[in-house]
């Protein structure tokens, strides 16, 4: 007699040994998110418009953040293939933002009639945060424009911090 599997099904083997449960908690330690509608015109000079902020408790200066966001950004103008600059800056405890950021990146966008909305997206890792609670501010500010550009605003925001325990090396 001759068993017949249909090529769906198969049979089971042994379960195998079940290891040790490992240490409770993980890598990840803290994590703060900000997620924001804003509608709002992206500031052309200092300071820099606050688009939002993460605080997180660093409770070991060894430990690491990743900070990771999207800024989804709108070119207003009535002249076909004008562009506009952004700016992304994150500055860390200082809400006056006249530090260093510790965080620059900057991107373009070109209105085409058809697409005039368009997305930064960004991962960063602060190596040497402050310890004790410590507010990450995510700003923009309008880059180089073409003549003709009537504004630029930024429509939503995402920010995320994450405090992460550091590799033991």
């Amino acid at each position: 007699m001759s068993i017949l599997y249909s090529p769906f099904t198969l049979p089971t083997g042994q379960t195998g040994v079940i290891g040790q449960i490992g240490p409770s908690g993980g890598l990840l330690t803290e994590f703060d998110c900000a997620s924001n509608i804003l509608f709002i015109e992206i500031a052309t000079i200092d300071p820099p418009t606050l688009l939002a902020t993460v605080t997180l408790n660093i409770d070991d200066a060894t430990n690491r953040v990743r900070l990771t966001g999207t800024v989804l950004f709108r070119v207003s103008s009535g002249v076909e293939g004008a562009f506009a600059g952004v700016i992304i800056q994150i500055y860390v405890n200082d809400p006056t933002f006249t530090s260093s950021p510790i965080f620059y990146t900057e991107d373009c966008g070109v209105n085409s009639r058809q697409v005039n909305t368009f997305t930064i997206s960004f991962a960063f890792a602060d190596i040497t945060p402050p310890t004790g609670p410590v507010t990450y501010f995510l700003t923009a500010i309008r880059g180089g424009a073409d003549f003709g550009i009537a504004g630029v605003s930024d429509d939503r925001v995402s920010f995320t911090g994450a405090e992460i325990t550091a590799n033991n090396l």
